[in-house]
Parts: structure tokens; C-alpha cells; sequence
């Protein structure tokens, strides 16, 4: 079941994706320009983000925001069943008061952590009823529906929000020295971030940096630097840096190498980007 609400010219955005996969997928590292709400509701697998994978069982919530390469990977001798939200701030800006502010909230970690909220939570505070009452909701598409989705949602949200420290004790799986160098990137992304900086950095040979690097997170060094980049660009435009400046301060060198760069990974122009995005 596929239901959406979108208004580009608003910046709202709400997907909800319930599916029961028919055969085995192999879904590729990727990353959005919104939040997402990921539930299994059957199966096992694992949660890759940013390099750290969390075991997934039945009813364990991963949550996404736009700066995060992830991807999911089911079990090979089961069909799962899950629910995918998609979404913007905007499409419940009713939430964001002067006193609290959920997605800031769900905002106070680091990349790639503390993205698990564990079973046993999710369905303490109900999260799966609610998403199950969205999915019925989106089948009637009438007025009362869409605005019962919102509030519905939204209620969920806050949910999830006050629970996020449930997620700091799950514990994931990463390499540590690949886990290292995800946070450097991050964290230095205008800087040199060639492979002999990084090798000299962090003190391994250029070979097995590669291997363990791409066996972790599915890409080669350069490609998610690269993507990284593209990442950090979006969100300055944004906020209303110019694509120009942006490209500098994610670490391009050259404007030439940032365009061919932004429309390889995004499929738009930057000049595109940018009109779609500012006002």
C-alpha cells in the first residue's frame, strides 16, 4: 500500500509505504532530502546507517534523518513485511512550539547512532497501532481522513520523540576504524579528504582502506565523500547559502568538479536545486 502527500512548492512531504516483499531484495545505500520512520512487522535483518548496522526484529523502529546514507537488508530466507514514513517538518509544523521541538530532539546525537528504538519501547507507547490506524486512514482519502492522518501522525511523532533515549543503549555493529572515519568525514568535510590524508591519518595502507571501507558501507571511499558533500551542499542551500559558497565550504575545490559532482548524485543542476528550494 502506497499513500503520499506532497506540495513542492511547500516543502510537505508525507509517504507511508506499508509492503510484504515477495522475494528476496537487495536495496542499495541512499540517502533522502527528509526524515523517515522505518517498522519491520515481520522478519529479521539488519539496518545499515552511516556504516553501523543494527539488528532488526519484529516491531524495532529505525529512524533517519536527511544526512544519514542507510539501507536495509532482510534475512534471505524470509519475506518481510514493513512500514516506511516518510516526511518532512512541514507536514505537522503544529508540533514545533517555542517550548519543544521534536525533530531537535530526534537531532541530538551523532550520525549513524542511536537510531534503534527497541521493540519492547515500540510497543509500549503504541507506535505500530498508530502507524496500522494511518494505513487504514489512507485507504478512505476524504477530507476528515487526511487531517486525522496529520494528528495521528503527529501524536506518533511526539511518541517517538519523548523515547529517543531508549535508543542510546542499542547496541550495533561497525568496524571500528571504518566507524572513525565516518566521523572524520563528517566532522572535517570542507577539508583534504584525499585517500592519502585519510590513510596518513588514520595509519593504513590504502588497499585494505578501501576493502573494509566499502565491505562496511556498500561504497567506494571517493563516492561517499562525495556524497557527503553533495549532502552538506543541499542542506546550506537550504538555509539559504548560495550554491557557490556551499560547494567551498563542503570541501569542492572547483565550481566544475561541484556541478558534475551535484548532478551525478542528485540528477538536477544546482541552479535547479537551488529554485526549488529557497523562496
Amino acid at each position: 500500500m502506497l499513500y503520499s502527500v506532497a506540495d513542492q512548492k511547500d516543502d510537505v512531504l508525507f509517504l507511508y509505504n506499508r509492503r510484504q516483499h515477495e522475494k528476496p531484495i537487495s536495496i542499495p545505500m541512499h540517502y533522502h532530502d527528509w526524515y523517515e520512520f522505518f517498522v519491520l512487522l515481520s522478519g529479521t535483518g539488519t539496518y545499515t546507517v552511516d556504516g553501523n548496522q543494527y539488528k532488526l526484529e519484529p516491531y524495532d523502529l529505525i529512524f533517519t534523518n536527511h544526512m544519514e546514507i542507510h539501507k536495509p537488508e532482510y534475512d534471505s530466507d524470509q519475506l518481510p513485511e514493513r512500514i516506511c514514513v516518510s516526511f518532512t517538518p512541514q507536514f505537522v509544523p503544529f508540533v514545533i512550539t517555542e517550548e519543544y521541538n521534536p525533530f531537535a530532539v530526534l537531532g541530538r546525537r551523532k550520525l549513524g547512532t542511536a537510531n534503534k528504538i527497541p521493540a519492547e519501547v515500540v510497543q509500549k507507547i503504541g507506535v505500530v497501532e498508530d502507524l496500522l490506524h494511518i494505513g487504514e486512514l489512507c485507504k478512505l482519502d476524504t477530507p476528515s481522513a487526511r487531517t486525522q492522518i496529520r494528528l495521528v501522525f503527529a501524536n506518533m511523532l511526539l511518541k517517538v520523540a519523548d523515547n529517543c533515549d531508549a535508543a542510546q543503549g542499542v547496541d550495533f555493529h561497525s568496524h571500528s576504524i571504518v566507524s572513525e572515519i565516518i566521523k572524520y568525514i563528517d566532522t572535517h568535510i570542507s577539508e583534504d579528504l584525499r585517500h592519502k590524508a585519510i590513510c596518513d591519518k588514520f595509519y593504513i595502507s590504502a588497499n585494505h582502506l578501501q576493502h573494509i571501507f566499502r565491505e562496511q558501507t556498500g561504497y567506494t571511499l571517493s563516492d561517499y565523500i562525495r556524497m557527503k558533500r553533495i549532502i552538506h551542499v543541499q542542506s546550506l542551500i537550504a538555509g539559504g547559502v548560495s550554491a557557490t559558497n556551499a560547494a567551498t565550504a563542503a570541501g569542492f575545490k572547483d565550481y566544475t568538479t561541484f556541478y558534475r559532482s551535484f548532478k551525478a548524485v542528485t540528477g538536477m543542476t544546482p541552479r535547479k536545486f537551488t529554485s526549488d528550494n529557497t523562496i
